[in-house]
C-alpha cells in the first residue's frame, strides 16, 4: 500500500535532479555567500541591520538566544561560517559585541534585565509588520474585531516594542490594524465571524468569505507567485537530549545543508504517508553529519522516543529507494551531537528556525499540513544557564 507511495516519492526525487535537486533552493544563499562581506569588516550599520533582520518579530529574548539567532542568520547571508557555536569562543563574542552595538544605538532596547528586543516606533511600522502582530495575537475563537486591535497593539508594544499610551480609535496604529484585518481575511490568515468579530483562521485551513475580497491598501503586500507563508512559534521548544534514540546511519554525501535538506524532504514525504498521529509531545527527528562511521555511513538521522517502528521502516525505505546504504544504531543526542531538525505534532509541523527556507518548505510539505518554524532549545537537568548555553549547537568548540 505504501509502497506506491514510496515510490512516488522517488521519482519526484530524481526528477528534482538527482545529486542537483537541492540547486534552486540553494542559489539565494550562494549569491547572498559570493556577495557577503565577512562580519569584521561591515560596518555599523551593517552590523545592526543584520541583528535587526535575525531578532525582528521575536519579542523579548534572552541574550543568549539572541546571539545563536544573530549569528544563524549570519552564516545564511554568508557573514561568517561555523558548524558548532561556542559560548566562550571568538565568534559568539563578536556577535555579542554587534548586539550590544545596536542596543547602544537604538536598533533594540532591553525591555528586561538579560532580555534583548528589536522594536520600532508605530511610524516606521509597515502593514506586514501590523498583520504579523494582529495573527500573532488572535487565537481560534472569534473576538469583537476592537478587542482584536487592542490586543494586536498590545502585542506589538510587548515585542516589537511600539510606545503608545492609550490606544486611539482614529491614531496610525488603530488605523493600522483595521488595515492589516482586511489584508489577513483576503490572506486566509483570520476568518470572519459575522459582521463584529474575527478568529485566526484554524490549521485546517479555513477558506475566506468573498465578501472579504475586496481590495484595499494592502493589495500589494501579496507573496509573488503563490509562496507559501510558514509562520514561527515565538515559544521556544524543550529537546530531550540525554535518552537513546534509534539513528538510521546512512552514507550521505555533500555539505552539511545539504544532508539537512535531504533529511527534511525524505521526513515530509513519510509524514506525508502515514496516517498516526503523534501524540504528546511529539515525534522528533534528529540529525548528524561527519559522525563516526562504519563502512561510510557517516550521516545519522535519529529518531526519537515514541516514532512508531512503522514510520521509521518507512523513512529507511525512503533513504534506500535514493540509492543509500542505511544501517541502524541507537545513540544519546548529546553525546553524539546530533541536532533536533524536526518535530511532528498532532497539530503541525514544527522545523527548526535554522532549517531549510521557507521556499524548499512549501515545495516538500503538503498544503493541507500546517508547518511552522520554531526555535529548539536543549533540555536537560544541566541547569538553566548550561541549557542556554547549548541551545540550537550543543557545546562543542567552533570550527
Amino acid at each position: 500500500m505504501e509502497s506506491d507511495d514510496v515510490i512516488k516519492l522517488n521519482v519526484d526525487l530524481e526528477e528534482g535532479g538527482g545529486d542537483d535537486w537541492l540547486h534552486r533552493s540553494r542559489q539565494r544563499r550562494s549569491k547572498a555567500a559570493a556577495e557577503a562581506v565577512p562580519l569584521d569588516s561591515m560596518d555599523d550599520e551593517r552590523r545592526h541591520a543584520a541583528v535587526f533582520a535575525a531578532l525582528w518579530t521575536r519579542g523579548q529574548v534572552e541574550k543568549d538566544a539572541a546571539v545563536r539567532l544573530v549569528a544563524l542568520r549570519l552564516r545564511d547571508d554568508g557573514h561568517v561560517a561555523f558548524q558548532r557555536l561556542r559560548a566562550d569562543g571568538p565568534l559568539y563574542a563578536e556577535v555579542l559585541s554587534a548586539i550590544e552595538s545596536a542596543v547602544k544605538a537604538g536598533v533594540l532596547d532591553r525591555p528586561r534585565r538579560g532580555l534583548v528586543r528589536a522594536i520600532k516606533d508605530a511610524q516606521a511600522m509597515t502593514s506586514d509588520d501590523w498583520r504579523h502582530a494582529l495573527v500573532a495575537g488572535l487565537r481560534e475563537e472569534p473576538v469583537a474585531r476592537d478587542e482584536a486591535i487592542r490586543t494586536a497593539a498590545e502585542w506589538a508594544r510587548d515585542n516589537m516594542g511600539v510606545a503608545f499610551e492609550r490606544l486611539r480609535a482614529d491614531g496610525v496604529i488603530a488605523s493600522a490594524l483595521r488595515s492589516a484585518i482586511n489584508s489577513a481575511i483576503r490572506r486566509g490568515e483570520v476568518i470572519r465571524h459575522g459582521a463584529s468579530h474575527i478568529a485566526r483562521a484554524p490549521a485546517d485551513g479555513h477558506e475566506s468569505d468573498p465578501a472579504d475580497d475586496a481590495p484595499d491598501e494592502d493589495a500589494a503586500d501579496s507573496p509573488a507567485g503563490g509562496h507559501r507563508i510558514i509562520p514561527r512559534l515565538l515559544e521556544p521548544r524543550s529537546i530531550e537530549v540525554d535518552k537513546p534514540v534509534l539513528v538510521l546511519q546512512f552514507d550521505g554525501k555533500g555539505s552539511g545543508l545539504k544532508l539537512e535538506h535531504l533529511a527534511v524532504m525524505v521526513l515530509a514525504g513519510a509524514l506525508s504517508i502515514v496516517n498516526e498521529k503523534p501524540k504528546e509531545p511529539g515525534w522528533t527527528f534528529f540529525l548528524g553529519v561527519d559522525r563516526p562511521d562504519v563502512d561510510g555511513l557517516s550521516t545519522w538521522l535519529g529518531a526519537g522516543p515514541g516514532v512508531p517502528a512503522r514510520v521509521i521502516d518507512l523513512i529507511q525505505q525512503l533513504l534506500e529507494g535514493t540509492q543509500h546504504r542505511v544501517g541502524r544504531e541507537y545513540a544519546v543526542p548529546r553525546q553524539h551531537d546530533l541536532t533536533a531538525i524536526l518535530v511532528a505534532t498532532a497539530d503541525a509541523i514544527e522545523v527548526s528556525d535554522s532549517g531549510p527556507d521557507n521556499e524548499f518548505l512549501g515545495r516538500h510539505f503538503d498544503e493541507d499540513v500546517k508547518v511552522t518554524r520554531r526555535v529548539f532549545v536543549v533540555g536537560s537537568t544541566r541547569g538553566k544557564s548550561q541549557q542556554l548555553n547549548d541551545l540550537f549547537f550543543g557545546n562543542d568548540s567552533e570550527s
